[in-house]
């Protein structure tokens, strides 16, 4: 009987150690995907809020207002901080959001191994790493990684607040970590303040004095709390109302909305993955709320938030991105709910317990992931423009709005010339346009493989431009170029100078002077090397290599 307890100990501490490997190396590929080509990474789309307000207004402009193009306050006067004591570039923009992602692929695990089952880290581990949500997100220059921490941190730092020794350590941090929360992303407010939601109604079926007691509790800490959050945010709701104001009452969210948010959310393009995950997460979420209270709050949080965007039906919410980024913290819910129904289920068949069968599950959830996973593309054709919506705005084939927008225009023959060199040369594309529905950088690299620089047409022919910084001690942008500045160009090895003909992207070009700069660029560098109807290339000619017409 000895010998078999000690055998049973042995085959549980393998198990584990097991299960800890797995987790170990999904832990370790999240963290590739995170920073694999993070510092070529063009800033794009709402990363461009925040450098247009620093390049147009002071400081307190920036507190007193969300702006009509939201922007994060903190992260904006931040930057502004390091461009004007440093020089701000996109890497510098991206380390916060870097760095909470990050944290989060480390703790998040640990904290699921300690209240779930060594097999329902692994599946979560999996969910997380690989998630191309997260993997975007973590390398956007928006709050979206730090409010998804700060959320879980914050609602962590309450219950043990409410039932340590330390309350005023503990309440310190979730009043500061609630309200910082609320200041990067406003919408996140309703996940922040679910626990004094949660723990009122608990006091319903106690005693009058044990309800009286709690109610104290929960005033001495959202006092504070209130008043930090109302100090940070009360001045941008009073000066800039119609900041807000001007956003609500647009849209709402429809089943496809949802649907959509499934795909994104379980990183698939398969209905049949999102059916079989969405089964297993209602198997299993009875079991995620019994074990964490931390996920009963994210489940009241999201419900607010979901009868908030009925209620203020905010622009653009019907774009199942947009909703998803609204209720973000609901993603890790979606995780280890999915796990705990395999869990549930290998216990209802009498399976758990052999080894050997959950890694069969652990490997047929990594093969229906892998199969229909967007992530296999960000390894397979490495790009700049990971952060253009045509690799986030949806995962469903043939939904993609701004993939079949952008797909329709012409191409130029021009970059079917380079395929047969992949990532040989650098080139340069002008007029650039921050927005992605103008930007066609992943046409143009998956057909050529070759890496897009935006070029910049401020002090060439145009005095400036939404999406281009000057070229001064303020900005040190890595991947872009100055078409002004020849050294520039040099200093970045620039092969080619890209010209896109105004009337190729067939709208009403609000920059008259465009059509200018072809005649500058020719004067500047030469008669172009390659023209059809709707590019114009320079080649920049570099010591010891030499390209054929």
């Amino acid at each position: 009987m000895k010998n078999y307890s000690i055998k049973a100990v042995d085959k549980i501490r393998h198990q584990q150690i097991l299960m800890n490997l797995f987790i170990s190396s999904f832990i370790g590929l999240g963290i590739f995907l995170r920073v694999d080509q993070l510092l070529i990474q063009t800033l794009i789309d709402d990363e461009w809020h925040a450098v247009h307000q620093i390049l147009k207004n002071k400081p307190f402009d920036i507190f007193s207002s969300f702006g009509k193009s939201d922007y994060s306050i903190p992260l904006t006067l931040l930057y502004w901080i390091e461009s004007q004591y440093f020089a701000l570039t996109e890497f510098i923009m991206r380390l916060p959001i870097v760095i909470f992602g990050l944290i989060t692929l480390v703790l998040a695990p640990l904290f699921i191994s300690k209240k779930y089952s060594k097999f329902e880290a692994v599946i979560f581990s999996l969910f997380l790493s690989m998630s191309p949500v997260l993997i975007i997100y973590s390398q956007k220059a928006r709050p979206y990684t730090i409010t998804l921490f700060l959320v879980y941190f914050s609602i962590w730092a309450f219950y043990k607040c409410i039932k340590s020794d330390k309350k005023i350590v503990y309440g310190f941090m979730y009043v500061i970590t609630a309200a910082l929360a609320v200041w990067l992303h406003l919408i996140v407010a309703f996940f922040v303040v679910s626990p004094f939601i949660v723990e009122l109604v608990k006091t319903f079926n106690k005693s009058r004095k044990t309800r009286i007691q709690k109610i104290k509790q929960l005033v001495a800490i959202g006092i504070p709390t209130f008043l930090i959050t109302a100090l940070l945010i009360l001045p941008p709701l009073i000066h800039d109302l119609n900041a807000l104001s001007s956003k609500s009452g647009k849209d709402v969210p429809n089943l496809d909305t949802l649907i959509g948010a499934l795909h994104l959310s379980f990183g698939t393009r398969s209905e049949l993955v999102v059916i079989i995950f969405s089964f297993l997460s209602l198997i299993g979420i009875k079991r995620v709320v019994s074990k964490s209270v931390i996920f009963i709050n994210i489940l009241v949080g999201f419900v607010i938030t979901l009868m908030v965007i009925f209620i203020i039906q905010p622009a653009w919410v019907f774009h199942s991105i947009t909703f998803l980024r609204y209720s973000l913290p609901i993603m890790p819910l979606l995780f280890i709910a999915t796990a705990s129904g395999g869990y549930y289920i290998l216990n209802r068949i009498n399976l758990y317990g052999k080894p050997i069968v959950q890694i069969i599950f652990i490997a047929l959830v990594c093969v229906l992931y892998l199969k229909s996973s967007p992530v296999v593309d960000f390894i397979k054709q490495p790009s700049s423009t990971i952060n253009h919506k045509v690799f986030i705005y949806e995962f469903r084939d043939g939904k993609n709005a701004f993939y079949n927008h952008i797909s329709k225009r012409k191409t130029s023959a021009f970059w079917d010339t380079l395929s047969d060199t992949p990532y040989k040369y650098n080139i340069t594309v002008a007029p650039w346009y921050f927005e992605s529905y103008n930007w066609d950088a992943p046409i143009w690299e998956k057909i050529s493989h070759q890496f897009i620089l935006p070029g910049y047409l401020t002090g060439l022919c145009i005095e400036q431009r939404p999406g281009e910084v000057p070229n001064n001690k303020q900005f040190k942008f890595k991947n872009v170029s100055y078409l002004a500045d020849k050294s520039d160009l040099t200093q970045r090895e620039i092969d080619f100078i890209v010209y896109q003909k105004s009337f190729r992207l067939n709208f009403n070009n609000p920059y008259s002077k465009l059509d200018d700069c072809i005649n500058t660029l020719k004067n500047n560098y030469g008669q172009p090397f390659f023209e059809d109807e709707l590019i114009v290339v320079y080649k920049l000619t570099r010591p010891g290599e030499q390209i054929d017409k």
